[in-house]
């Protein structure tokens, strides 16, 4: 087994890069079809065929563009964080966040974490793919593993949402920092983490939470602690930022079911009986008030 115990950060950084992820660009959505000049994002808005959208947003990306997407298979599923479902504590998920580490720790998550990640992100993020409630709306750099979500079979007859997030590169990154912090911003995250030398099964070898993770291309938005019951639709987004909302009617569902880009959800949803699932899921039970 490889030992990084006695590195400082910039030569383990050095040593662990090439086993870091990078694979957070939807690279499809670079190439397309169909040219069209579009001047602004709320064209985005008017566009009626699902692959001239796909079309539409790889123009924007050459224009300095970066998007994340979140697709909801019932549009009247509200874009909120978990946490703020059925009457949560919030006062209670630094405690409870704090029990979900000791189970991560417990499956040997915790070699997988860069020396600068932030903790809370590393294991709250790992957590959220692994059912713990928190304040992270999940999004994906994918175009079509949101549209996949969204055409989630027990809604396939209701109308969906697709959100689509757009950032200016000049203007936005994403950040690798404490979910927990106060400062009145809103927060585009992502969490790192990298393959060790000693894992041989390369990619597959991922624990569950980080193998859902990067199979789905996830990233998360963090809302200023006093906005955390608003929709993510209602809150005042930065400079640089929008937000554009795309019907997608049960009639166009059933007609993109016929999709080759389309992805069973099961298959990421990965190992759904895997034990550490009922563990961290068991965890929300502490958030209800009693």
């Amino acid at each position: 087994m490889t030992s990084y115990a006695n590195m400082d950060n910039k030569a383990f950084e050095e040593k662990s890069n090439i086993y870091k992820t990078t694979y957070d660009i939807d690279i499809e959505s670079l190439t397309y079809t169909k040219a069209v000049d579009f001047k602004s994002l709320d064209d985005l808005k008017k566009i009626t065929d699902i692959d001239e959208l796909y079309g539409a947003i790889g123009e924007f990306r050459s224009k300095g563009y970066e998007f994340l997407y979140r697709g909801l298979s019932d549009s009247s599923y509200k874009l909120l964080p978990t946490i703020s479902w059925n009457n949560k504590d919030y006062f209670k998920e630094e405690d409870i966040l704090e029990k979900a580490k000791s189970i991560c720790i417990k499956y040997g998550i915790d070699k997988y974490k860069l020396p600068k990640a932030n903790e809370n992100l590393f294991y709250m993020g790992i957590c959220r793919h692994l059912g713990l409630y928190s304040r992270l709306i999940d999004w994906t750099a994918s175009f079509w593993i949101a549209m996949s979500f969204l055409m989630d079979a027990k809604n396939i007859e209701k109308d969906g949402v697709l959100w689509i997030l757009a950032m200016l590169r000049k203007e936005n990154n994403f950040e690798n920092i404490n979910p927990f912090i106060d400062d009145n911003k809103l927060h585009v995250l992502k969490e790192d983490f990298y393959l060790p030398e000693e894992d041989n099964d390369g990619i597959l070898g991922f624990p569950i939470g980080i193998l859902r993770r990067w199979r789905q291309n996830g990233y998360f938005t963090v809302q200023p602690q006093g906005y955390i019951d608003i929709p993510f639709n209602e809150i005042v987004l930065p400079y640089g930022m929008k937000l554009i909302r795309i019907a997608i009617s049960s009639v166009e569902k059933n007609i993109l079911l016929r999709n080759k880009k389309i992805i069973n959800i099961n298959e990421l949803m990965i190992d759904e009986k895997h034990p550490i699932i009922k563990e961290i899921e068991e965890l929300n039970y502490e958030f209800i008030d009693k």
